[in-house]
């Protein structure tokens, strides 16, 4: 089903990038992040989809405008005193993503600031893209967003249509179109329109203030703002680098072949571990790839559990519903001296009534079970630990976990303590910084 959902949206792609130009590239429909949409779930598990709320969605999109227009006025004080004639550009989150990788001569990095980060960013030696926005921005953005609004009430009709023909071809569905009705509408009509023409604004922005700029490097995950990145830099280097192991369910990673020639691509990918591997389950959006090894995982390497701790550690992931699914299976389970862990993208504690559990704030994983549905590098973590892991079967969620079925089977079995880190190498090349910047700076 995954492959026939990308050749769905391949076809898309080729039936309406020209109508709707660049914007149908931070479309929702063809980032398909399974982090942002339910979609591959629905499919995945033969779903109905739900109700759509059109008129909630454009008040979502006008919000988000606004959302830009803070962030233009709180970091316009932000210090702008950096290299901009440098020749090796960053573009990541705020976090250890490229920590490893900052030694690289004649850079200089830019942040991308998350809702939950940027007081943090704020106060960070670094750039941060909202620095790129201009007050032309704020006053253009709201016409051509009315602009694109337009251009899809004229397509309209012919979308739906297109949809649920493709739909019976593609996904063997009579409902293509209520499946992706949201999608669309917070694409064309929503914030998904919104935040990809900010992007678009602020990426050219950038290659207009750096102007020596030979190559970009940027974190790959299949965003939107990765193509609006690839565009801006259409005739510099572009090095997306890939930190964590996508699953074949992990939509927003992989991509169709003929939609390949259509897209803006990067001119090569850095994997963590052998390509072959890593490439498995598809194509990615890039022209080239390169092994450069792991850039957050190091750690992995001399991974001990210490402690014998009898607590079972539930896992959260990114999707709040998901969450709930998952605390309902463990709260009707048999499982004693539970303890919640918080997704690191959602500081937000939140307790999910009636299925509370304590919080874990231990800073390094410390359980005798691991209990996980969302896609978190965690599950690998915790083979290195030597932590039984239970991946539960969700009734409306499909599983987006990468590690492989035998590591789980064979977690927390002490007798298997003695290969589990061979196994973990194949799937992870550990580098020295220096090693991977070379190999950066030779690409």
């Amino acid at each position: 089903m995954t492959n026939n959902y990308l050749k769905f949206i391949s076809s898309l792609s080729a039936n309406y990038y020209k109508w709707f130009g660049k914007i149908w590239w931070y479309s929702l429909l063809h980032e398909k992040n399974t982090t942002k949409s339910n979609t591959i779930h629905v499919l995945l598990k033969n779903l109905k989809p739900k109700k759509v709320s059109i008129f909630k969605i454009i008040l979502n999109g006008i919000r988000k405008y606004f959302v830009f227009v803070g962030r233009y006025f709180i970091f316009k004080f932000k210090s702008k005193k950096y290299n901009y004639r440098c020749k090796n550009l960053f573009v990541s989150y705020n976090g250890d993503f490229f920590n490893c990788l900052y030694d690289m001569s004649d850079s200089e990095v830019i942040i991308i600031p998350q809702k939950f980060d940027w007081k943090e960013v704020f106060k960070r030696d670094n750039l941060a893209v909202d620095q790129f926005i201009s007050f032309i921005d704020l006053i253009t953005v709201p016409f051509e967003s009315l602009f694109y609004f337009t251009l899809f009430i004229l397509k309209y009709f012919n979308m739906k249509s297109i949809f649920n023909i493709l739909g019976k071809v593609y996904l063997k569905r009579d409902d293509a179109w209520d499946i992706f009705k949201e999608e669309v509408w917070k694409s064309f009509a929503g914030e998904v329109l919104i935040e990809g023409l900010f992007f678009q604004k602020i990426f050219y922005g950038i290659f207009l203030k750096f102007t020596n700029v030979e190559k970009v490097i940027y974190v790959y995950e299949g965003q939107a703002w990765e193509k609006a990145l690839c565009i801006a830099f259409k005739d510099k280097k572009k090095v997306g680098v890939l930190c964590t192991i996508p699953s074949k369910n992990m939509t927003q990673f992989w991509y169709d072949k003929d939609e390949k020639k259509l897209m803006p691509l990067a001119d090569a990918l850095c994997t963590i571990s052998d390509i072959n591997n890593i490439l498995k389950h598809g194509s990615m959006a890039s022209i080239d790839y390169f092994n450069l090894g792991s850039t957050r995982h190091g750690y992995l390497k001399n991974m001990v559990r210490k402690s014998k701790s009898d607590r079972v550690v539930v896992a959260l992931g990114y999707n709040d519903e998901q969450n709930k699914e998952l605390l309902e299976w463990v709260y009707n389970s048999d499982y004693k001296n539970v303890y919640v862990r918080e997704h690191p993208s959602r500081r937000l504690i939140q307790d999910y009534f009636p299925y509370y559990f304590p919080y874990d704030f231990e800073p390094n994983l410390d359980c005798k079970i691991l209990i996980v549905a969302s896609d978190s590098m965690i599950t690998f973590e915790a083979f290195a630990m030597n932590i039984k892991i239970v991946i539960p079967e969700l009734k409306s969620f499909a599983n987006l976990n990468s590690i492989p079925y035998q590591f789980v089977v064979n977690s927390g079995n002490m007798e298997y303590k003695e290969t589990r880190m061979i196994e973990l190498k194949d799937y992870f090349t550990f580098r020295q910084s220096e090693e991977m910047i070379k190999i950066l700076e030779d690409i």
